[in-house]
């Protein structure tokens, strides 16, 4: 026997186990199959490696932990051991590099979809206050109509067609002579029962309404604000970061930049934005920042971005996720075996890369799947967690597809004479 395989003590034949393992490899390859000695041998590496490895990132200390050396049985050595053991480390860094990717992913993931969620809730409440505020305002208008009368045309001089808004009729001095009167004519000096009084309006149902619309209106102005505050976190907040993800949404700054470098000589455009502005405080900044709040609150650019985040970029994300999910559960089974190979080291990555090839056509068969929009499209993201956990069945519904729509045509076999 070898001389670099020293008998265990009361060993009478001079072969230790892992000696009897070693030359016994084929015969144990056949009664364990499917594990190989080979299996075996690179799993255990494997192990060694992870051990010797830190959870945290290299780049902080050093890597290997040098303080706590690993015992291991010594195993018969043979010309492809150093080899066998390279590509097992190489194996154990790239999965410590996967399971880094999984949870920065994982992390990214649940921001990502908490955005979108509270982008649909306020768009849906950003709708209900409108509703609720046309409906109240379509209540004061026809009272209106009941109290002013609409002008015969055409008008003599002694007409005239001034009308005031409803809630705007008050009366403004209670303790004079009970006149009601508009709140615009009221003297510009402020008097002590102004701040200590409230209005009082010509009947309690214009009270009542105008109450409401108050209350609306506020209610509307606060859902505004939200989606604009909501709205510039993608077109202007991560640019600041370096990512100008904007142009995505069909937001270019130059553009908004250039346009409001030509239009801001004499104002025009600002003061169809801002009515209320003077020429002294319209400047190129601000002008800017005006088609920026206009951009951030418009319903097409917020609707685009829940709509584009839950059709592409989550189902991406979840298919992510679920690839990588079955690659640890099926290196964990290989591991537990044991029945790792040298091929699973690509086999991880071409899992992460079909993964994320299946999250970003998913996409395309949304209408098949369910309804497609921001709130519907919620299914998407679930079914793309499934499609990434089982690439191999979406790749045989690919195939069955591919057969049906581009199978060729069976040809009529030809005719015998007779």
């Amino acid at each position: 026997m070898p001389a670099n395989y020293p008998p265990e003590p009361g060993d009478t034949y001079g072969l230790s186990p892992i000696g009897f393992v070693f030359w016994s490899r084929d015969f144990l390859a056949a009664v364990a199959a499917p594990a190989t000695a080979e299996s075996i041998r690179l799993t255990r590496d494997y192990m060694v490696c992870r051990i010797q490895r830190r959870w945290v990132p290299s780049i902080f200390w050093g890597g290997r932990r040098k303080d706590q050396p690993v015992l291991a049985p010594t195993v018969c050595r043979e010309p492809e051991e150093a080899t066998r053991k390279q590509l097992a480390c190489k194996l154990a860094t790239r999965v410590q590099a996967f399971e880094y990717m999984t949870i920065v992913a994982v992390a990214l993931t649940v921001c990502v979809s908490i955005y979108a969620l509270s982008g649909r809730r306020i768009l849906q409440n950003e709708q209900d206050m409108e509703s609720t505020w046309a409906k109240i305002d379509a209540e004061v208008e026809a009272l209106e109509d009941k109290i002013f009368k609409a002008a015969n045309l055409p008008l003599a001089p002694e007409d005239h067609t001034s009308v005031s808004a409803l809630c705007d009729m008050h009366e403004i001095d209670p303790a004079g002579n009970g006149s009601y009167r508009v709140a615009d004519n009221a003297p510009t000096t402020t008097l002590p029962w102004q701040h200590q009084l409230p209005p009082r309006y010509v009947t309690a149902h214009q009270a009542h309404l105008c109450v409401e619309r108050s209350r609306a209106l506020l209610n509307l102005f606060v859902v505004t604000m939200h989606l604009q505050s909501w709205g510039s976190a993608v077109t202007q907040g991560l640019s600041k970061f370096y990512l100008p993800v904007a142009p995505l949404f069909g937001v270019m700054p130059s553009t908004l930049t250039h346009f409001a470098q030509e239009e801001s000589g004499d104002g025009s455009l600002c003061k169809q934005i801002r009515p209320g502005l003077s020429n002294e405080s319209i400047r190129k900044e601000t002008c800017e920042s005006f088609l920026w709040d206009e951009i951030n609150r418009s319903r097409n650019v917020a609707r685009s971005i829940p709509g584009s985040t839950t059709l592409y970029l989550l189902p991406v994300l979840y298919s992510f996720l679920g690839a990588m999910a079955a690659t640890m559960r099926g290196l964990r089974r290989k591991d537990d075996s044991p029945l790792l190979s040298y091929t699973d080291r690509a086999r991880i990555v071409q899992g992460a890369i079909l993964g994320i090839l299946c999250g970003g056509v998913i996409g395309l068969f949304a209408t098949y799947i369910g309804k497609a929009d921001a709130v519907g499209g919620l299914g998407i993201s679930a079914l793309a967690l499934l499609a990434g956990y089982n690439v191999d069945g979406v790749l045989r519904f690919l195939d069955e597809l591919s057969d049906r729509l581009f199978q060729p045509a069976p040809t009529a076999a030809p005719r015998r004479s007779s």
